[in-house]
């Protein structure tokens, strides 16, 4: 274990800590898959509990929050959604997430107040810590080449949130290395040395090992390639292979 996880871990216990003798709620910044890993492995020694939220299901990054809670897990979250738009479509450039988040860093911005980023099309959503919003709107002119604006208080529009494509993988056996492989084409050593850099999670928690099998509805995530639904397997191939059904976000 390396010396920035231990510290990520006794800020996580100090966060706990004050927030039970408090009597409050506090939040952490947004969290990787590896940093949410941390958490959950020191979750029994903590003394107040905690819960995950990144402004939306299906996010990815998510704030940690310490403490007992009232209602709606999702409350109370300090995150706010800000739109990037470009100023003339007909002259915006084809943008990337990493275009997005490169101009947002570029404002001055740590890692941990951005959450996820959403692309479609020329355009961007981004889950934000919620003070930070209006500089952003205040801030951001410019991602890449392209002139921009940028909103504070967007919501994303119907069906553009999280969107996942069906589609059919066939595997010799149920094995996450196996679905990796043939979800994002990659050659099973390929896939293999993903779970040694410990790249790879399962509903947010860090995966057991290549070998391990899935269960149905699990979030397979690869850092770097995306991630997917297992869904079910559907049958057999003709040569023997299990069919499995997944759905990709895209």
């Amino acid at each position: 274990m390396n010396n920035d996880t231990e510290l990520l871990k006794k800020r996580f216990a100090e966060l706990a800590r004050r927030a039970d003798g408090r009597g409050c709620l506090l939040y952490s910044g947004f969290l990787s898959l590896n940093e949410q890993s941390a958490l959950a492995s020191i979750a029994r020694t903590l003394p107040a509990p905690y819960s995950l939220y990144g402004g939306a299901d299906g996010c990815e990054r998510r704030m940690a929050r310490f403490g007992y809670a009232e209602g709606d897990d999702t409350e109370g979250y300090p995150i706010d959604i800000i739109e990037i738009a470009p100023k003339s479509e007909k002259f915006a450039s084809d943008l990337t997430h990493r275009d997005f988040l490169g101009a947002l860093m570029h404002t001055g911005v740590e890692r941990e107040k951005i959450g996820d980023i959403i692309v479609r099309g020329k355009h961007a959503y981004a889950f934000v810590e919620a003070p930070l919003a209006p500089y952003f709107a205040d801030t951001l002119e410019t991602v890449g080449r392209t002139s921009v604006v940028c909103r504070a208080g967007a919501v994303v529009p119907e069906g553009e949130l999280f969107r996942a494509e069906e589609s059919i993988v066939r595997v010799s056996s149920l094995r996450l290395d196996a679905l990796i492989a043939q979800a994002f084409r990659l050659s099973r050593g390929d896939a293999a040395e993903l779970f040694t850099a410990e790249r790879v999670f399962v509903n947010g928690a860090l995966a057991k090992g290549p070998s391990a099998a899935p269960k149905e509805g699990d979030i397979i995530s690869a850092r770097g390639f995306g991630r997917f639904i297992f869904s079910a397997v559907s049958g057999q191939s003709k040569k023997g292979k299990l069919v499995v059904e997944i759905k990709r976000y895209v």
